[in-house]
């Protein structure tokens, strides 16, 4: 757990760190290409891991935004590279698109450990403060603000997101003890048909608790 929580970091700070040091380099005029480039890798990336996906994982998974991501370090990099830079080249804290930093918040609360919430929103914060220091006004303090709003309303649904995903490995962990212990049973000898069909029904109700846990 904690080797995730150093690997997710790591991933959103070099993200932010590198979009920040081609923006205050030579590379700053290619930074549209740079950006292209990211795009185009990162769709090139979910396209051949959907495609190693079984099929029946495919159509369980659906369209849904959460299944296209996986929140490993390399797919963390390139999101919050791709977004960083958007906002960097829409006049950055004025952005129109500044609200896409409100979405990588929750899309963290949804793919990675809580404390990411935390660790994007300094980093951002940090990006963008020469920006803030140089325009103190009214618009400037209100998207500032907004982050630092927003910020414990994603956590706080990360961490329940984390309890959910806890409770629901601790029910498979137990249905699939039920299930073998049930197996046990009804393989031994002696056992009545009826002793069998209240097995059966026992199985099937443990079966059935785990898709309901899994949706």
């Amino acid at each position: 757990m904690r080797n995730v929580q150093i690997s997710q970091s790591v991933a959103i700070i070099g993200a932010v760190i590198f979009v920040f040091a081609v923006q205050n380099s030579i590379l700053s005029s290619y930074s549209t290409y740079l950006l292209a480039l990211l795009i185009i890798f990162s769709a090139i990336y979910i396209s051949i891991r959907k495609r190693s996906k079984p099929a029946t994982d495919r159509a369980h998974a659906g369209v849904n935004a959460l299944n296209l991501f996986n929140g490993n370090p390399l797919e963390l990099f390139a999101i919050i590279s791709i977004i960083t830079f958007i906002i960097a080249l829409t006049n950055g804290l004025f952005s129109p698109l500044f609200f896409f930093l409100y979405f990588v918040l929750f899309l963290l609360a949804f793919l990675c450990e809580p404390i990411t919430v935390w660790i994007f929103l300094v980093s951002i914060l940090i990006y963008l403060l020469p920006q803030f220091t140089s325009s103190l006004n009214t618009d400037s303090f209100i998207k500032f603000g907004s982050l630092v709003l927003i910020a414990p309303i994603a956590y706080f649904i990360a961490r329940e997101f984390e309890r959910r995903q806890l409770l629901a490995r601790k029910v498979e962990s137990k249905t699939n003890e039920i299930i073998q212990e049930a197996s046990i049973l009804k393989s031994e000898d002696g056992t009545t048909p009826d002793e069998d069909e209240a097995i059966d029904e026992i199985i099937e109700e443990a079966k059935s608790l785990q898709e309901d846990v899994k949706d």
